[in-house]
């Protein structure tokens, strides 16, 4: 799902999502060549099986609307997809968009790389205490993978720069679950003020390895001063992003810059969910979507119900640790409706009522018998007193029967009593319900950064901010 947005424009404009095929001149027939190449076929395949889709493809947005783009991605084909996509805006500029999508075996293990070259925030030589910086691993597979992280490129590294740990991997080894992604981390100390790289082999037990290329660049804060903005943390914007339409809860905030903070520091942001229903009201639990984000981040209240047409304050606080580090942690807010729910409780107390009903009936009409669907279990012999069972008795008679006429037969007839099973069986098929799915909850996501430094670092950056600060030991 993405989103488009016309700000700071002073008339109306269109936009088109232009697919290869849509750019295509058509040839008359004695200029066609029917000649492709493999880059051309690999994109015929995909545009042919729709394997990427947009919609819409075009439409009109006035100064400062926005609208809601559905981008989906089929995964029919095993493999990689890759899509080139052209934007055109009217009376603008034309954005080039590469598509890439990949499917895997079922069973496969996969990681997905994003890029081979990963860049570190740059570091100010001198530091006591580096902060600590993450590169994260994605199973984009169905089975956990386990990554190992080469370490020998690191000491050929240190040992050029005066046995000093210029790059150092704290995990180095770990398992990724499926869907889930891994952080790996990482310190970046740099001696002098230039460009460091080092590339590290990522090996995926069973899996695909890859060559990553990591880059680092150190600086002198003396000489750039107030220029090295790129140290900063950012801040983010406050507005909202752009909902679904007729989205009934809303967090004020879906991303909160806490900034630079000491070590050991305790820092609180204020972040509203609303409901603008005027009928209903809305169910709430919220969950970690990072690896980390449980140790670092704390949420009151972490559950609750919210009112119609009222609101309820979130508190978020961001506790750091011993390590500096940057922090990029993700919140989901899964959201219920009070209709939902209690549409659902009440098919699932319908839907118990009958199994328990059905139970009672099968109970009540199907009788214990024995394996020969037969009620009685002996018979009395004529010749006297005693009782022979009733499946010797047939082996008597058995044993006497002569043998049928040979017939040329397709097929044997199933017994009268199996096709009486069967056709009743078949008329309670349709009388069995399935069990009722839990109502799909709507996730609204919110978006932690921020940074903490050593206390001598921050002091010599931030001498003035640190009495706003508290540091819980």
């Amino acid at each position: 799902m993405g989103t488009l947005t016309s700000l700071r424009v002073h008339c109306p404009h269109t936009q088109d999502f232009l697919f290869p095929m849509d750019q295509q001149i058509e040839l008359e027939f004695w200029a066609e060549t029917w000649e492709f190449d493999p880059s051309e076929i690999h994109q015929m395949r995909i545009q042919d099986n729709k394997l990427f889709t947009i919609s819409p493809k075009s439409g009109n947005l006035n100064p400062g609307q926005q609208q809601t783009v559905q981008l989906t991605y089929r995964h029919d084909f095993v493999g990689t997809d890759r899509l080139p996509v052209l934007l055109k805006v009217s009376h603008g500029r034309e954005i080039l968009l590469n598509f890439i999508g990949v499917t895997v075996e079922k069973e496969q293990r996969y990681v997905h790389f994003t890029s081979t070259r990963h860049r570190f925030t740059p570091m100010a030589i001198g530091s006591s205490s580096p902060s600590k910086q993450v590169y994260e691993l994605y199973n984009g597979g169905s089975v956990a993978v386990i990554y190992e992280i080469q370490l020998e490129p690191l000491r050929e590294v240190q040992e050029q720069n005066y046995h000093h740990p210029i790059f150092q991997c704290l995990n180095p080894r770990g398992e990724i679950q499926p869907g889930a992604t891994a952080s790996v981390e990482w310190i970046f100390s740099p001696l002098e003020a230039r460009t460091y790289s080092v590339t590290v082999p990522v090996h995926i037990l069973g899996g695909d390895s890859a060559l990553i290329t990591f880059e680092g660049i150190g600086y002198d804060r003396s000489v750039l001063g107030d220029t090295a903005i790129f140290e900063e943390i950012s801040p983010l914007s406050a507005v909202p992003r752009l909902t679904i339409p007729g989205q009934i809860p809303h967090l004020t905030q879906q991303k909160l810059a806490f900034g630079d903070i000491p070590v050991f520091g305790k820092s609180s942001r204020l972040v509203f969910l609303n409901n603008t229903s005027e009928s209903q009201a809305i169910f709430f639990t919220w969950y970690a979507a990072s690896p980390n984000a449980s140790e670092s981040l704390q949420v009151s209240p972490l559950s609750g119900v919210v009112r119609p047409g009222e609101s309820i304050n979130i508190v978020v606080t961001l506790q750091s640790g011993e390590q500096a580090s940057f922090y990029t942690l993700e919140l989901v807010c899964e959201v219920f409706m009070e209709r939902a729910l209690a549409q659902y409780e009440q098919d699932l107390r319908e839907w118990e009522e009958e199994e328990e009903r059905q139970s009672l009936e099968i109970a009540i009409t199907h009788p214990a018998t024995d394996k020969w669907g037969q009620a009685a279990a002996c018979t009395v012999q004529s010749t006297g007193p005693g009782i022979i069972p009733a499946m010797q008795q047939s082996a008597e008679i058995r044993r006497y029967k002569t043998l049928p006429p040979i017939k040329n037969a397709d097929y044997a007839r199933a017994p009268a009593s199996r096709d009486r099973e069967n056709r009743n069986a078949m008329k309670e098929a349709p009388r069995v319900r399935a069990r009722p799915q839990p109502p799909a909850p709507l996730q609204l996501h919110l978006s932690v950064t921020g940074r903490s430094h050593h206390t001598p670092d921050f002091l010599s950056q931030y001498q003035n901010e640190f009495p706003r600060h508290f540091q819980q030991r």
